[in-house]
């Protein structure tokens, strides 16, 4: 009889072992479905979220990484994107470009003052041994000091600037007929800015909003002009619209990491 409880105990010992285990594989399957070894829909998520960040922080690169390049292959050695070689001759005594607009039209969005934004550089060469003037004015004193005077307007319609890879263009004008300017124009006051002299003038230009004029002549205001014209332009805001870029795709790509990190791959 003894014999049999013994072994009765040991059987029911056994019975409750394998019990035990069978309850405890269940709780086991439910680690491991859970645990980091296992890919559920919330790893799979974040994996998928994390990688989609990083595309787009590509596309930020890769669009900040072309502005700056082209502003380094374009831009002269003083950070400016010229035009190439504009050969200015007349019979006149001054060619001007009036109506000149300093705004960012933007559509639906008011117009956008573009001082401190842009920055103009332009040279001029004179090729008749005259000293050359190169000078931009407001739209009112420009039509107080042209009232009457024989002079050339570009018309824009007919012409392009073009950068100097290109082949130049012909340029169109507007004669306006009249006499000769009652003074030289390095008599003047009015002038937002100018330069005049032989040889390479070179005039800068922040532009402001407002109305003004674009005026090359011969600096002591006489009949016929020739001089070489280069117009450059030097877009601070596409410079820091490309590093901002570039920034942000720093930032984002950071962002998508951590997310396949902390949400993919660091499981607690």
């Amino acid at each position: 009889m003894m014999v049999h409880s013994i072994e009765n105990g040991f059987m029911n010992e056994g019975d409750s072992a394998s019990s035990k285990k069978n309850r405890i594989q269940p709780q086991s399957s439910r680690v491991m479905n859970n645990g980091s070894g296992a890919w559920g829909g919330r790893r799979i998520l974040s994996l998928f979220l994390g990688l989609f960040v990083i595309i787009i922080s590509f596309g930020l690169f890769a669009g900040g990484g072309v502005v700056l390049w082209s502003q380094g292959v374009l831009a002269a050695d003083d950070g400016y994107i010229y035009t190439g070689s504009i050969r200015f001759s007349t019979d006149s005594y001054a060619v001007v470009q009036n109506d000149i607009h300093p705004t960012v039209e933007n559509g639906w969005w008011p117009s956008i003052p573009i001082k401190d934004m842009v920055s103009v550089r332009i040279k001029a060469t004179s090729n008749n041994g005259k000293p050359v003037f190169v000078g931009i004015a407001t739209k009112q004193s420009a039509l107080a000091y042209f009232d009457g005077v024989n002079v050339d307007g570009l018309v824009w319609d007919n012409w392009v600037p073009h950068l100097s890879v290109m082949l130049p263009q012909t340029l169109t004008y507007q004669s306006l007929p009249g006499g000769s300017p009652s003074t030289p124009p390095t008599s003047q006051l009015f002038w937002v800015t100018q330069a005049s002299g032989t040889g390479i003038q070179t005039m800068d230009w922040m532009p402001s909003t407002g109305e003004y004029w674009l005026v090359v002549m011969n600096a002591d205001g006489s009949k016929v002009l020739n001089a070489d014209v280069q117009i450059g332009a030097r877009l601070s805001l596409f410079s820091w619209t490309a590093w901002g870029m570039v920034i942000v795709g720093i930032l984002t790509t950071l962002g998508g990491i951590a997310i396949i990190y902390f949400g993919a791959i660091r499981r607690n």
